[in-house]
């Protein structure tokens, strides 16, 4: 399933740049990310991920890898995962890029392609895609809080998923 999303976020061009590059700090925004911690740092991370879906509590075992570009306004990220107690596994790629709008407001575009195989996968795309947009809002919200709060400082406005 493919996944397209964009928000907006009122920081500066620069600290979103720097913030999609703290895959730590990502992760804390991630809705059920019990933890996340550098295996390679800049390179390759290990994550816990607990969120209920459907009728399942799930726990993903996940290795994050960053895929290797130069440009600045792009992360790119490879993430495996499984979930031993259901017998389920995810692979997911996830490109986020950054453009300016203004001076203090940025649009992080964000393409998520992500495919599920084992019990979970019979839970059907409806289901699915529910739940990707409550994590998407939720990380949306998470982000921009995590931005103000990196600031030191109060920010106007809120984040915007489409």
């Amino acid at each position: 399933m493919r996944f397209e999303n964009t928000m907006e976020v009122e920081a500066p061009i620069e600290r979103v740049r720097a913030a999609i590059r703290n895959i730590e700090g990502l992760g804390a925004c991630i809705p059920g990310c019990q933890q996340i911690s550098a295996v390679e740092d800049g390179k390759k991370y290990s994550a816990i991920v607990r969120e209920r879906l459907g009728p399942f509590q799930v726990e993903f075992v996940l290795d994050v890898h960053v895929e290797a570009g130069s440009d600045p306004d792009t992360l790119s990220l490879r993430i495996e995962g499984r979930d031993t107690r259901l017998g389920s596994r995810l692979s997911q790629s996830v490109e986020i890029s950054v453009r300016e709008l203004s001076p203090v407001r940025t649009r992080l575009d964000m393409v998520t392609d992500v495919s599920i195989f084992g019990k979970l996968a019979t839970l059907g795309k409806p289901i699915v895609e529910r739940k990707a947009g409550e994590i998407t809002r939720a990380f949306a919200r998470n982000f921009q809080a995590w931005l103000g709060a990196d600031a030191g400082e109060a920010q106007g406005g809120s984040a915007t998923s489409a």
